[in-house]
């Protein structure tokens, strides 16, 4: 049997679904795969990557729910079978043969995520996952730290980071020989489960063929921490699985997307990329970011990146026209420093100068309106003291010629007033006057009349 260093490599996935024939032409239209069918039951079939078989299709029970499973590695299917169950774990599959000569048997973790065992005499090589493999896989459980002990003793996997996610919780990073394999993190709230991620080269692209041939997008697409993006799906059956492109395939496509517009406009693409980021793990340090991907992936993907600069460099007539402006520019400083009386040997020295020279020039027009800024805020002080001292003054001249304007009228009033009533006395005075003669006329007269009859009468007794 296998050697014990090569135990936990996910080696294998198994898709089980109530409906084979469509699971194969979704998969084939969305990812690329190419597909045999296995004798003597056609409903069994494999799926192929241009590296090689990677998964397989088989019909489900009509009430199971469709899914995915991987596989790991072991050196004994039936002893680490045995390992597992005194662990806690439930037998789904028993250990079966296969025509390969490999051998393989389906599990329940002691939280109870399905997972299979397989062992053969040959693996082939250990690799960083090409694009249409499987590239990352993931553990959504309701207690990780219990599970990734189980799994620590069963595949050997190491613990290589974790991240805390918020309200999410911690996210565990798993692996083997320092490289990275996957993540686990408790959702309590579903039924623990393993998720397997296929590397594509276009996200958006992908997306859209699943919506176009009626799967579903569960979550994302989304960038992580490291740069790599991802997004969760449903097959048409319900069968889960996600997407993952690597960072170096996003930086690779935006600067072969640049290359047409120049050197500047694959900076820019670059810049804006980066600013419209959506990490998910919070709290990742800068030097150990969690990415779904092995570091082996990612030096493939630097390599594949450096072919791809040669092939930029090959390609001087496209970028002739930012050269000469290049040129233009560098003449242009020249020419600047030439009028500033600088040589190109001396260019450190006079641009040093210059530096200085524009810095005390920046510094003492910043001093003097600073300087002229006091000096107005003053002026604008004392100007409006006096102006207030002004109006007051006047204020106080106006309010006081008006008093004695009031009180002035009030006198010459009071005068009109006494003197229109010493008229009206004297009015009434001679008027009484004037009535009292008349009244002692007529008394006058009276006594007359009296007196004259009294005569006339006393002349008459005589007679």
């Amino acid at each position: 049997m296998t050697d014990h260093s090569e135990r936990g490599r996910f080696i294998w996935h198994q898709l089980l679904t109530p409906n084979p024939s469509g699971a194969r032409d979704f998969y084939t239209s969305v990812v690329g795969w190419t597909v045999e069918a296995s004798a003597p039951d056609a409903s069994d079939a494999t799926f192929a990557s241009p590296a090689g078989v990677l998964a397989g299709c088989s019909m489900a029970s009509p009430t199971a729910v469709p899914r995915w499973i991987p596989y790991v590695t072991v050196a004994d299917v039936d002893d680490a079978l045995r390992s597992a169950t005194a662990l806690g774990a439930g037998v789904v599959v028993e250990p079966t043969d296969l025509g390969n000569g490999g051998r393989h048997a389906m599990l329940t973790d002691p939280q109870g995520a399905t997972i299979g065992i397989y062992s053969a005499d040959d693996f082939g090589p250990d690799r960083a996952p090409d694009p249409g493999e499987f590239s990352w896989h993931e553990l959504a459980t309701t207690d990780y730290r219990a599970a990734f002990d189980f799994y620590r003793d069963l595949f050997g996997w190491e613990k290589l980071a974790e991240h805390d996610m918020g309200p999410a919780g911690v996210y565990l990073i798993f692996g083997r020989g320092g490289k990275q394999l996957g993540g686990m993190f408790d959702k309590p709230d579903a039924e623990p489960a393993w998720l397997s991620y296929v590397r594509v080269a276009d996200l958006a692209g992908s997306v859209d063929k699943i919506k176009a041939a009626r799967g579903s997008v569960t979550s994302g697409p989304v960038e992580v921490p490291g740069g790599d993006q991802i997004a969760q799906v449903l097959d048409p059956h319900g069968a889960a699985f996600a997407l993952h492109v690597l960072a170096a395939d996003v930086k690779a496509a935006c600067a072969e997307g640049a290359e047409t517009a120049g050197a500047q406009a694959e900076r820019d693409d670059t810049e804006q990329y980066e600013a419209s980021s959506t990490p998910v793990w919070t709290d990742a340090p800068a030097e150990a970011t969690p990415s779904p991907a092995p570091k082996a992936a990612k030096k493939k993907a630097a390599t594949q990146r450096a072919a791809t600069k040669k092939a930029a460099k090959k390609a001087s007539t496209k970028k002739a026209s930012t050269k000469k402006a290049s040129t233009k520019k560098a003449s242009t400083k020249k020419a600047a420093k030439a009028k500033a009386g600088t040589t190109p040997k001396k260019g450190k020295k006079a641009a040093a100068k210059t530096a200085k020279t524009s810095t005390g020039k920046k510094a003492a027009k910043k001093a003097a309106k600073k300087a002229a800024k006091k000096t107005t805020k003053k002026t604008t002080k004392k100007t409006t003291k006096k102006t207030a001292k002004k109006t007051a003054k006047k204020t106080a001249r106006n309010t006081a010629k008006g008093a004695s304007k009031e009180s002035g009228a009030k006198k010459a009033g009071k005068k009109r007033s006494a003197k229109t009533t010493g008229r009206k006395a004297a009015k009434k005075k001679t008027a009484k006057k004037k009535a009292a003669k008349k009244v002692g006329k007529k008394a006058g007269k009276k006594k007359t009349r009296a007196r004259a009859g009294k005569t006339r009468g006393g002349k008459s007794s005589r007679r």
